[in-house]
């Protein structure tokens, strides 16, 4: 939007991790501020108190329904997972099983799909472990989300071999510049929205925001080309839907972002090209405001 103001070009389509974190300073924004702020009969200020709240079990559920395409998920089968996922997910595995949301864009799936990867990935790691990730699901174009045993949201891009962790970018989050118009919205002090702002950089994590992100339609409306046209449609013509276990997977040595830059693979055909090296993304705060550290972990 902001380039279209400037009657610039949109950047044809942003890495995974800049997309992601779009989606998740609005939703620190929203729980940071709105929900900590007492707010009047404002329209726009109860508007951004009730569409900005965290997403609870049931109303991911209300809102996507259980997965299409679904796999059961027996109760022994998930009950393996206890204490590395939380138990609201274990449940919602053994009721509603595995499957797709947002048109075969996203799956969800069983730690076990990526388990074996990550062990061989990350057994020369001195900084993280693998047996401390789950996988909770993953994108058309191999973005995995990973719970952390200790409450913690991270992401790894199978194309970038990139293992970014969100919850350090949420808890060392700067001040939106925006926040007077957050506070004048909410009608509170700029004093009282800030407070709220570094107050809400303590809430924990949940894998039902994750999911409801994920899941949306809208999340995948916004991948384009070098030509500004929406990517994945090309895909899905040139390469045919995708089903279970499948991925669009881009060639990182193709700088141009085309659906020639593409293919179609399993997840397990994928997960058998383990890459020299990952970087590993964390956010650290500063007098500055926020900076990035970023690692390499070699894998052999």
């Amino acid at each position: 939007l902001r380039a279209r103001r400037q009657g610039r070009k949109p950047f044809p389509l942003e890495p995974v991790g800049q997309r992601r974190q779009s989606w998740a300073i609005g939703s620190l924004r929203a729980r940071s501020v709105s929900q900590r702020l007492s707010v009047n009969a404002n329209p726009i200020a109860c508007n951004l108190r009730e569409s900005r709240q965290m997403i609870t079990k049931g109303e991911f559920i209300a809102e996507f329904g259980s997965p299409k395409d679904n796999n059961n998920v027996n109760s022994t089968d998930a009950d393996n997972y206890r204490g590395r996922v939380p138990d609201e997910l274990i449940e919602y595995w053994i009721k509603h099983g595995t499957g797709y949301y947002a048109d075969r864009n996203y799956w969800t799936c069983l730690p076990q799909v990526f388990d074996e990867y990550f062990r061989v990935l990350l057994a020369k790691s001195n900084i993280i472990r693998a047996d401390e990730f789950a996988a909770i699901g993953y994108s058309c174009m191999g973005s995995v989300d990973l719970w952390h045993r200790s409450g913690r949201h991270f992401t790894y891009d199978l194309a970038t071999a990139s293992l970014i962790d969100w919850t350090s970018m949420n808890r060392t989050a700067a001040i939106p510049y925006d926040i007077e118009d957050l506070a004048n919205m909410a009608d509170v002090t700029i004093e009282q929205a800030t407070n709220a702002f570094l107050e809400g950089r303590k809430s924990p994590e949940s894998v039902w925001n994750i999911l409801y992100s994920m899941a949306s339609d809208n999340f995948y409306q916004n991948i384009f080309d070098e030509e500004y046209s929406l990517l994945i449609p090309q895909l899905e013509s040139k390469y045919g839907k995708l089903r279970s276990g499948e991925i669009f997977l881009r060639n990182r040595e193709i700088f141009l972002n085309t659906p020639n830059a593409y293919v179609k693979i399993t997840i397990d055909k994928a997960t058998k090209q383990v890459p020299e090296e990952i970087i590993y993304t964390k956010y650290i705060e500063t007098q500055a405001g926020q900076s990035v550290i970023a690692e390499r972990i070699h894998t052999n």
